[in-house]
């Protein structure tokens, strides 16, 4: 795990809520704390870390270690799927208490090149205004 890449899910997983429809961030809605314990999360690969052969994405396998990506998950909460296709996570992240992997699943029925890209926009924009405003 990239401890930085970690500590910048954690602060938008922290956030996601705070957000608009537009993408703005709504004061009212920052939370006062956080519960996420850096030591008791793992990053998630919505593409697999490591894709079984025959199911190796050449548009998204340079993706994988992108932000658009990548979300926290609590440590063996994706035990058994780590390396299983998007479409057989996603009954998982729909039921997460993760926002992050609830959105991801909400917003995409299929994991491609295009939802990745989208996401990674998303997560980008997120994150400058998050760090924009409060650091």
């Amino acid at each position: 795990d990239n401890p930085t890449i970690k500590y910048l899910c954690i602060l938008l997983e922290t956030y996601w809520r705070s957000f608009d429809p537009d993408g703005r961030v709504v004061t009212s809605r920052i939370p006062n704390g956080t519960s996420l314990v850096y030591t008791e999360l793992s990053l998630e690969h919505i593409y697999p870390k490591t894709a079984n052969p025959d199911e190796i994405n050449t548009a998204l396998e340079p993706n994988k270690n992108r932000l658009g990506n990548l979300f926290v998950l609590g440590n063996g909460d994706n035990s058994g799927l780590e390396n299983s296709p998007y479409e057989q996570k996603r009954s998982m992240y729909q039921t997460s208490r993760f926002v992050t992997a609830n959105d991801v699943a909400i917003r995409n029925e299929e994991w491609t090149l295009d939802t990745f890209q989208d996401r990674q926009n998303d997560v980008c924009d997120k994150l400058s205004r998050l760090l924009l405003r409060f650091y």
